[in-house]
């Protein structure tokens, strides 16, 4: 390259330098990020599940069908990293995963999901008839579930301290039917099922085999909840009437039965005081 070509060439490059950086593409204050860690797989139809129950959401809030996008994750850092990111206005979340960044990420319940008509529900561990009989059967034993994917949040809040989660009992993070066929098959000696696994556990030819060897206590359901001030109380207002008779409406009905929910109360921060003495911190 020849000197002036070389000097022209340094000059294009420190203009491009000088340029400023992109700005960064956020998510709006009507954007929903979805996040149940161990949950559904992440697939083109999960996604599309709650892009339908979003767009429903902003019609009964009366927001522009554009200015709402939803995102699903079963992912706990994925689903982090996407909130912390792109800043939507609103998350749908797990107890775990709200007393875990309820300060990070300044979260504000919104509403609660109701389960059977109930504003709280318990998680259960289940065995094989005529083996472990209680929770603390479990010391040194293997145990299984889609909510092993939180173990935080299983030893705090639904053993209670009881039982370490490694140290104690040895945990694998599986979905609920494929523990349940590894219970049955012996490789497993537990699993710890949330209260819509439960639900569905006599559906299974083989649920006569299973015994319930302990019930957490009541644990308060979380739903929706705002993240920090990307949502301005107007939106936060909106969403709480247009979730109130969300199941009654027929297209939100079908939704519902696919969230297997029953309905969206609201809810407040003194909602969860209970919980988050339990948790500690």
């Amino acid at each position: 390259m020849s000197k002036i070509n070389l000097i022209s060439a340094l000059a294009l490059l420190t203009t491009f330098l000088a340029l400023p950086a992109p700005p960064a593409v956020f998510a709006g204050p009507h954007d929903l990020a979805v996040i149940r860690p161990g949950g559904a797989t992440a697939s083109d139809e999960a996604q599309k599940n709650v892009d339908n129950f979003l767009k429903l959401i902003a019609r009964l809030a009366g927001w522009p069908a554009e200015s709402a996008n939803a995102r699903y994750f079963n992912n706990e850092n994925e689903g982090l990293q996407y909130i912390q990111m792109k800043k939507p206005g609103f998350v749908l979340i797990t107890p775990g995963f709200y007393l875990k960044y309820r300060k990070k990420l300044n979260l504000t319940p919104v509403n609660k999901v109701s389960l059977a008509g109930r504003t709280t529900c318990s998680f259960f561990v289940v065995a094989k008839k005529g083996g472990l009989s209680a929770l603390g059967d479990l010391k040194n034993k293997t145990v299984a579930g889609s909510s092993l994917s939180e173990p935080e949040f299983v030893e705090k809040i639904v053993f209670e301290g009881a039982l370490k989660l490694g140290p104690d009992v040895k945990a694998k993070q599986m979905s609920g039917l494929p523990s349940l066929k590894a219970l049955r098959a012996g490789e497993v000696d537990a699993v710890v099922l949330d209260a819509q696994e439960y639900q569905s556990l006599p559906a299974l030819p083989f649920a006569s085999e299973f015994a319930t060897i302990f019930t957490s206590r009541p644990i308060t359901n979380t739903g929706i909840m705002a993240v920090g001030k990307n949502a301005d109380d107007t939106a936060i207002k909106a969403l709480i009437e247009a979730t109130k008779g969300f199941c009654a409406t027929p297209e939100g009905k079908n939704l519902c039965t696919t969230f297997q929910i029953t309905g969206f109360e609201p809810a407040s921060q003194s909602d969860y005081d209970d919980l988050i003495k339990r948790w500690g911190k």
